[in-house]
């Protein structure tokens, strides 16, 4: 079990407990509050234990049986040789006879005895409070007193009177280590979830796991014992802790005010902290454990939490506390109350402002139950289901929207319930564009911003469906709405996106000049269509104020999509690192926020960046998370596993799958695969299929008319044999005015360093060889920097890692030979790669395995990693 926040005390158990094996002993108190993980720590402590290990745990029942512990422990022990008088004080304790209370000294001095033949062994004392005062009293006496046997007593306790013998204590978890835990260990959460959850439980793992999963049993168990130990107040101080648990915020100076009301006050405060389950400080009011509140209010009869929260909204000023007091109102609601039900749609409207989404969600949801209208119920349940999917809850928001949809009969209200919808179910089935599209144009003079937001969702179900009328219509009507040029403009690039790589100019510039949105979501929108064109910067403008905006109002719905379009900028700025992390991140949200298509698009990059890694588990892992359903998944999937073979020199794998991509249009970065083909096809002699490539993503950059496209065209067509020496000295020219792309940029670099090489202008190779390899390591991408490295060897740079055994014997291209051979490469890629024919690459190997030692291509890698 893997513990978290536990490293320092967990090596000192373990310590302890090996140190029994060498023949050293001694004892120790874990102490702590209930749940802190006591049992869990001696647990994993005592996992290794090559010794005997006795564990015996107190139970709550026993605690008032005389040695009833002791017995438990120590019964089946054979008394005979004790000195006659502890053999007869230990047989008392233990019911083998005698008569009267048993000398404790000599019970105590038994037990050391009876212990030290135990030896080598640990003996565990858990829940030490629930032992029976005299076997508690016994074992402690023994502990005291141990030297040098190989013996080791461990006793875990919650918080009491010292005990004479040196202690750990466990304190609460971190917020790091309490995250830990619950990703590890529970349901999976939604952000505002694991830090609602984290507040409440206070470090606690027990409360943690308990909130994050109501029906813990464990957790169970100890709310029972709370609650028996709060049924044993007197009545007043009772009804002071069911205050502060209905209250919930620590507000000491509301409880107490409520607690006046129901005949109570800071007398019945204080019995509750000397009963150690409140505690005051200043003007605040706190549980001493995590877990009294809920079982103060879950045990509560009705009639009581009533009159609670009746008390707390009457002393809740509304003007100051409006929030608080709504749900304090609707707490004591039994029927619908329009009253209150407007208060807490109020609630749930300042709940949005505030960034709080799940709360308003749970404030519209209160609000509709109580409404009586049908029309004005119906409303608010809209309201519901668009704050749950804004918070993630996309399975309760639309059961909610279900519910509405039975009542809604106002326009714009259908028409948003429509669009919720429609969300909901992106991704997860097609969606009917043409009855978006009807309601988009029968709201549009109410509400034209509503209009547009159903407009985009037209154009992106019609692209699904490969709709291109639907699109057509979209556009015209997007090109009547006031503020909405950004619509028409992404409708009039998709329409031109059917049968063609690339949309006309005209809309291409359309796009760019109609500026972003106001909502988040379709700032994202607008951000992927930007980076299709290749347009980073901007691409990367909008992703990050759409991030700030769902950042601000709490939407993760959209938030995970615009951190897949921030991932992809992060990459092509070169920087692998926020690139990862943006994927990462927004991938935990879209596996519990969705859609499909957020979900495989953040695989997706997570994939790519594993490929330029040559990281094939990486690469398996992240197509296995891209949904199976996703109509984009067979392009991405092939273009991912295409750059992989690409890199790892498997050129004929990498052209068999990336010419099969050349009818494909749906790929989140456009056509960018087509120079990953033209150079495998080049490799493997594929000449027309390379030059078909090349002239597509040529046509292809000159219609987005951005720097680094054109680099990559002349790279292309220097592969292709179209003047490679003017092409490739364009291509680096270009690169290094624009700087963008620097992984594209280090690819130029390695290809023209190798034509040179071949070229037999070694000198003049090794700058740009030198400049790939550098671009490669800061960009992660091991297989393509050890390449450029080979060909800085093949150049007669040897560089700072010359191996000093046979290894040192083999000529430049020989070694280049063994190190793809020892990946497994057959000698028709490594030919591909190096541009040598397959019996040249055999002769190649033939020279190299004497010089090496070695009879088989199986022995390289061994050989390759030592030189290396």
């Amino acid at each position: 079990m893997i513990l978290f926040g536990r490293d320092a005390e967990l090596a000192a158990l373990t310590q302890l407990v090996a140190g029994v094996r060498t023949g050293t002993g001694g004892a120790l108190v874990l102490r702590g509050e209930a749940g802190i993980g006591k049992t869990a720590l001696l647990g994993e402590a005592l996992r290794p234990a090559e010794v005997p290990v006795s564990v015996h745990s107190g139970l709550e029942a026993e605690q008032d049986l005389p040695h009833a512990a002791l017995h438990a422990l120590l019964g089946e022990h054979d008394a005979d040789g004790l000195p006659p008088a502890q053999a007869a004080a230990l047989g008392t304790a233990l019911g083998r006879g005698g008569q009267g209370a048993p000398d404790r000294l000599h019970v105590g001095l038994a037990v050391l005895t009876l212990l030290g033949r135990l030896a080598p062994a640990v003996l565990v004392a858990d829940n030490l409070q629930w032992f029976d005062r005299e076997s508690a009293a016994a074992l402690l006496f023994a502990a005291r007193r141990l030297t040098t046997e190989s013996l080791l007593m461990l006793f875990a306790t919650r918080d009491g009177a010292g005990s004479g013998l040196p202690e750990l204590a466990l304190g609460r978890l971190g917020p790091s280590e309490a995250t830990e835990l619950l990703r590890a260990r529970a349901r999976r959460l939604l952000p505002h979830e694991l830090v609602r959850i984290r507040g409440e439980a206070a470090g606690n793992p027990l409360a943690l796991l308990a909130f994050a999963d109501p029906g813990a049993g464990s957790a169970r168990c100890v709310e029972r014992e709370f609650a028996g130990r709060i049924a044993a107040l007197p009545e007043p101080a009772r009804t002071v802790v069911l205050l502060a648990a209905a209250d919930g915020t620590g507000d000491l100076g509301a409880v107490l005010s409520a607690a006046a009301r129901l005949g109570a006050g800071v007398t019945d405060l204080a019995t509750a902290e000397r009963a150690d389950l409140l505690r005051a400080t200043g003007d605040r009011l706190e549980f001493t454990h995590p877990l009294i509140r809920p079982a103060a209010y879950e045990a509560a009869p009705l009639a009581l939490k009533h009159a609670a929260h009746q008390a707390l909204a009457d002393v809740l000023d509304p003007g100051t506390e409006p929030d608080r007091h709504a749900g304090h109102r609707a707490a004591v609601a039994i029927g619908p109350d329009d009253d209150v039900a407007r208060a807490l749609a109020e609630s749930g409207t300042r709940a949005l402002r505030r960034g709080v989404p799940e709360d308003a969600a749970t404030a519209f949801e209160r609000a509709a139950q109580l409404t009586r209208g049908r029309d004005a119920r119906g409303e608010r349940l809209v309201a519901a289901a668009t704050a749950a999917a804004g918070a993630g809850w996309r399975e309760h928001a639309a059961g909610l929207a279900r519910r509405a949809a039975d009542l809604v009969t106002e326009p714009v209200s259908r028409a948003r319930l429509t669009l919720l919808e429609a969300t909901l179910a992106e991704g997860d089935r097609a969606q009917d564009a043409a009855a978006l599209l009807e309601t988009a144009e029968s709201i549009a003079p109410a509400d034209a911003q509503l209009a547009g937001e159903l407009l985009l969702s037209v154009v992106r179900s019609a692209w699904e469906a490969r709709d291109p009328r639907t699109v057509e219509q979209a556009a015209r009507v997007a090109s009547h709405l006031p503020d909405n040029a950004h619509v028409a403009a992404v409708a009039h690039l998709v329409h031109g996106y059917f049968g063609a790589d690339v949309a006309p100019p005209a809309a291409i510039e359309a796009l760019r000049r109609a500026g972003g949105p106001a909502a988040p979501r379709d700032l994202a929108m607008i951000a992927r269509w930007h980076l299709v064109l290749s347009d980073t910067p901007l691409a990367h403008v909008l992703a990050v104020e759409a991030e700030r905006s769902a950042h601000a109002s709490g939407r993760l719905d959209t938030l995970s999509g615009a951190l897949g379009v921030l991932a992809r900028v992060r990459w092509r700025e070169g920087n692998r690192t926020a690139a990862e992390a943006a994927a990462g991140e927004g991938l935990r949200l879209a596996r519990d926020t969705g859609p499909d298509s957020v979900v495989g698009d953040l695989a997706g990059v997570r994939g790519y960046l594993a490929a330029v890694s040559g990281d094939e588990p990486g690469v398996a892992a992240a197509v296995a998370e891209i949904p199976a359903g996703l109509h984009e998944r067979t392009p991405m999937v092939t273009a991912v596993r295409g750059l992989l073979d690409l890199g790892l020199g498997r050129f004929d794998a990498a052209a068999d799958r990336l010419a099969g991509l050349t009818a494909e249009r749906d790929l989140p970065d456009g056509p960018r695969w087509l120079p990953d083909l033209v150079e495998a096809a080049t490799r493997c002699g594929r000449h027309d299929e390379a030059r078909s490539a090349a002239e597509r993503f040529t046509r292809w950059a000159d219609a987005v008319g951005q720097q680094w496209a054109h680099a990559v065209a002349r790279r292309c067509a220097a592969l292709t044999g179209a003047g490679p020496a003017i092409a490739f000295a364009e291509a680096e020219t270009i690169h290094a005015a624009d700087g963008a792309m620097p992984f594209e940029r280090a690819r130029t670099a390695l290809l023209h360093g190798e034509w040179l090489r071949r070229a037999h202008q070694r000198a003049a190779a090794r700058s740009h060889l030198r400049t790939a390899a550098d671009l490669f390591d800061d960009l992660a991408a091991t297989p393509w920097a050890d390449r450029a490295r080979d060909e800085l060897r093949a150049t007669g740079e040897l560089p700072h890692d010359v191996p000093a055994d046979g290894a040192a014997l083999l000529t430049a291209q020989e070694r280049r030979v063994v190190r793809l051979a020892a990946q497994g490469l057959s000698n028709r890629d490594i030919g591909a790669q190096l541009f040598l024919s397959p019996r040249t690459v055999g002769y190649h190997l033939y020279k190299a395995f004497p010089k090496l030692g070695v009879t088989t291509r199986a022995q390289l890698p061994r050989l390759e990693s030592e030189s290396d």
